[in-house]
């Protein structure tokens, strides 16, 4: 890269202790799970992608249309910084740390269909996921292209059709379930065919066999004179009258519909069947029914004039994909374990701690771990990211669809399902159904270089002991990064930490303006009654 005089230069940013600052420890527990990174992105401009000749649906984003946001749109450099929280394990984390840069420089609009469809494989949640940032990369048809089958097969197999009494044919409605086999259908429709079909006869009776009534000898007579000297004429044949007029109350069907009404039972493969004449009836009762709003809409899809798909792609979709990417990854080779994942890379023309021009902070998070940044002269905390926790005003409308459920810890935490902590993560294979999502919050900052004075991450061992502001205020009073990181860490532990505890302090060209300590006075408090009891436990 080069800096504001245009040398360039090549600094190995992670061990440069006058740039970034880190510092990690384990703390009270058994394993430190909590992963790093620090490097610069190569973003090359993307190619014609062969894979993208299909159409896309007419909806875009505000963020495609910026060119601001185009990775290839000017010669401003990616610095990539990254702190992920591994739980349950630290596989997933070591994962992200290996790969998901690698991802967010290899991404192409090609790749978006696939992985969504990886990801509606897991059903619940994600059967009908589309995430915003990447609707302008699916084909106009992706939603329904392969559900209108599956729907035309469930339709013909729900066809069934039985005579009943005096020639009326009536209805039987099969519902089949989407686990169960086509041979555990076909199975079950026969069955139900045959019961039907033995309680109209049961009902109906035996048919008597048709009796001939004799004729008189001048009837005989008359009939064989009128055969062989009168032409044959055909005459044309009358309606056959019905039998007798079709009485609801005796049909066989009728008295089935009313007996299983409002029933489903339980069938082979977890099959359910339901016997009814009113449309409305089964309308009602089945969720699958096609819905009208959805049907309109691809209806307008179909006739509007499609979209070409955009052979390049923003930096915020490229993180995106990137994070479902891994997350489909992680699926794939069942990882059982999860993590957090905070990921900040700061667009600058030449060196970021230097320069002059405004800086461009764009974020990928999932999780609790956060982002905070300092703007000089005030000294103020800002947190640019969002705890992902089940009490979360978004997280709880998003999580409330699934039907799942938050409990309270012996420590009064909120848990989802009884569980995890967070609401969204990479892995967690068992909870993905049930909305555990990895689609990051996305969030773009543009500051000015003389209000930028630092950028720090944090996990979530540093802030369940620590505000904000105590986090922001205690790297005010060092010299260089490094030194920062130690001391919020060193304070964190004698705050009584216990989870793992990651601090990554990164410098911004406004580093060393004088600014508030706002709370030094709390900080002094704390300290002097940790101290206090840590007295007490050793009498």
């Amino acid at each position: 890269m080069k800096n504001s005089q245009g040398d360039t230069l090549r600094v190995h940013l992670d061990k440069y202790r006058d740039i970034v600052g880190l510092r990690s420890t384990r703390c009270q527990r058994k394993y430190n799970q909590d992963r790093y990174k620090v490097l610069v992105l190569d973003a090359p401009k993307l190619e014609t992608d062969p894979t993208t000749t299909t159409t896309a649906s007419t909806t875009t984003t505000n963020s495609s249309t910026r060119a601001i946001s185009q990775m290839d749109a000017d010669q401003k450099t990616l610095f990539y910084f990254a702190i992920f929280d591994g739980h349950g394990g630290s596989n997933t984390a070591d994962y992200l740390k290996a790969n998901l840069d690698v991802y967010i420089e290899a991404a192409k609009p090609g790749m978006v269909p696939k992985v969504i469809k990886d990801l509606r494989k897991l059903g619940g949640y994600f059967r009908n996921f589309r995430p915003h940032f990447l609707e302008p990369f699916l084909p106009a048809d992706f939603e329904t292209k392969g559900s209108r089958d599956a729907a035309d097969r469930a339709r013909q197999q729900r066809k069934v059709h039985i005579p009943g009494k005096g020639g009326q044919v009536k209805p039987m409605i099969f519902i089949p379930h989407p686990n169960a086999t086509e041979e555990e259908q076909n199975q079950e429709l026969e069955t139900l065919e045959s019961q039907a079909t033995a309680a109209g006869t049961a009902l109906r009776g035996p048919t008597p066999a048709p009796t001939e009534v004799p004729l008189s000898e001048e009837q005989r007579s008359q009939k064989e004179r009128a055969a062989t000297n009168k032409p044959r004429v055909e005459m044309p044949q009358e309606e056959e009258e019905e039998e007798d007029e079709y009485d609801e109350d005796d049909d066989p069907f009728e008295i089935i519909r009313r007996r299983n009404l409002n029933r489903t039972s339980p069938l082979p493969g977890g099959t359910t069947a339901y016997f009814g004449t009113d449309r409305s009836e089964y309308a009602s009762l089945s969720l699958r029914a096609e819905d009208l709003a959805e049907k309109e809409k691809r209806e307008k899809a179909a006739t509007a004039t499609p979209t070409p798909i955009p052979t390049t792609m923003t930096l915020e979709q490229r993180l995106c994909l990137s994070f479902l990417q891994c997350d489909a990854e992680l699926i794939r080779d069942k990882y059982q374990d999860g993590s957090t994942a905070s990921v900040v890379i700061v667009q600058s023309k030449g060196a970021f701690w230097e320069t002059k021009d405004d800086l461009d902070l764009i974020l990928a998070h999932v999780g609790d771990t956060r982002v905070l940044l300092c703007e000089a002269p005030r000294g103020e905390s800002i947190q640019l990211t969002t705890d992902h926790h089940p009490d979360a005003i978004v997280e709880a409308d998003r999580i409330r669809k699934m039907a799942a459920y938050v409990s309270a810890d012996s420590f009064g935490e909120n848990m989802f399902l009884g569980q995890l902590a967070n609401t969204r993560a990479l892995g967690d294979i068992a909870m993905k159904p049930f909305g555990v999502s990895a689609e990051p919050e996305l969030i773009r900052r543009t500051v000015k270089a003389s209000e930028a004075a630092f950028m720090v991450l944090i996990s979530d061992g540093i802030s369940s002991v620590m505000s904000n502001q105590e986090v922001v205020d205690c790297v005010k009073l060092e010299e260089n990064p490094t030194q920062a990181a130690a001391f919020v860490l060193n304070l964190a532990e004698h705050l009584g930490a216990e989870d793992n505890c990651t601090v990554m302090v990164v410098k911004l060209p406004a580093w060393g303006a004088k600014m508030p300590d706002l709370s030094k006075e709390l900080r002094e408090y704390r300290w002097q009654s940790e101290a206090q009891h840590s007295r007490a436990r050793r009498r």
